[in-house]
Order: structure tokens, then sequence, then C-alpha cells
């Protein structure tokens, strides 16, 4: 029986990690498994079978990473909600913020991770005076790239159940009004993320990002 050949990769400079360290220049693959490999010589004789075939030019075709420090649920659920990153001022962030709401209905969390206020020129923390103009309807987590702070706007506050003489919820110095800025408060604000995606989902987003940059087994940590 003829075996389909789903891929096959010539001219390539292969690391397979054998225990002889050695090279080789073509692959096979069929149903998303390596059939063969070896010289070009040796599976040209697949050339016909194979739905594709790639040259690769003396680049370089290494195995799968592992990497054995991750967190794929962390991973999930930052590629899935606002990743305010690349935000260079207060300014901007609320910009990524509302075309972000855009895609909610009213009522539904916007969830925002690694907004860094150091690179700001202004350099202070994301307030619910930032937030609340922007997204009045909508409650707002904003966790900020430390993990250990995050900012909510006055939606947010009312849904909340906080202590409010928890040092970590922060008040105006002159009115004694909150400011939507939280400091290592117990809620686990990654909850939000899971319920409203899934764990599941979110493990799958990350599993896909990490396949494409070559990732194929993880230790979770």
């Amino acid at each position: 029986m003829r075996v389909k050949i789903n891929l096959l990769v010539h001219n390539g400079n292969i690391i397979t990690m054998d225990r002889q360290q050695s090279t080789a220049e073509a692959l096979a693959v069929s149903n998303g498994r390596i059939l063969a490999i070896g010289t070009n010589s040796e599976l040209k004789v697949l050339n016909k079978n194979a739905d594709k075939i790639i040259d690769m030019r003396n680049h370089t075709i290494l195995p799968g990473f592992i990497d054995t420090h991750a967190h794929l649920a962390g991973l999930g659920r930052r590629l899935l909600h606002l990743d305010l990153g690349e935000a260079r001022s207060a300014e901007e962030a609320m910009r990524l913020l509302a075309e972000r709401i855009k895609e909610k209905v009213p009522g539904q969390l916007v969830l925002g991770y690694n907004w860094d206020e150091s690179s700001w020129m202004e350099s202070r923390y994301l307030t619910k005076e930032d937030l609340d103009p922007v997204a009045p309807k909508n409650p707002v987590v904003l966790i900020r790239v430390c993990g250990h702070l995050v900012s909510v706007n006055s939606l947010t506050l009312k849904q909340l159940s906080l202590d409010l003489d928890n040092p970590g919820v922060d008040r105006h110095p002159e009115t004694g009004e909150l400011t939507g800025v939280l400091r290592d408060i117990e809620i686990d604000f990654r909850k939000l993320s899971d319920e409203e995606y899934g764990l599941s989902h979110v493990l799958i987003e990350a599993c896909r990002y990490a396949n494409r940059v070559g990732i194929t087994s993880v230790h979770e940590n």
C-alpha cells in the first residue's frame, strides 16, 4: 500500500539529537508524524507521493523545544485579553481599552495586562478617573506588569466585596476617596478570565501559540 506523505522537506540541515548527534538532509511527514529521515537521495523516492515539498536551502531544522518552566494558563489569559505592554502613556492605554470595549457588550468584563507606568512620561498609576469615562458600562480590571497591582473602574469597585480597611485598597490622600488602585488584594482575578472563556480554551490558546514558536512540550509551574 502506498503511504501518503503530507510533507517532504529536503536540502535541510536537520539536527536529529540522536546519540551520535548526526544530521540529515531530508524528512517525510505522514499524518502529523515523522515517517522517515535521511539524505536527499534516500528520500527522493517519496517525492511523487508528497502533498507538499519544501526546499530548506540548507536552513536548520530543530526538534521541538521543551520549556522547563512555563505558566501556560497565564500565557493563554494574556493572549485572550487586552495586552497593554506596548502602551507608552496612560492616554494610549485608554485608547487601547476603548477599542477593546467596542468588542464587548455592556456588563461584560474587560481584563487587561502588562501596563507599566515606569516607561510613561507621566509615570503614575492608572486610576478609576482614567477608566470611568472610557468604560462606564463595563467592569474593567487592568493588571500591572508586576502582577501585584491592579487598576479597576468604579463599576468593578461596586461589584467587589472589598475590605475597605485593607491597606492595599488605595485612597486619595486628601479626600479619602477610593482611587481604583488595589495592591496585593486577595482576589484571584485570573478566575474572571477562566469564567469567561473556560480554562480549557485558555490552555488551548496558549498551546497553539507555543507550537507556533517551536515549543512542543511544557513543564507547568
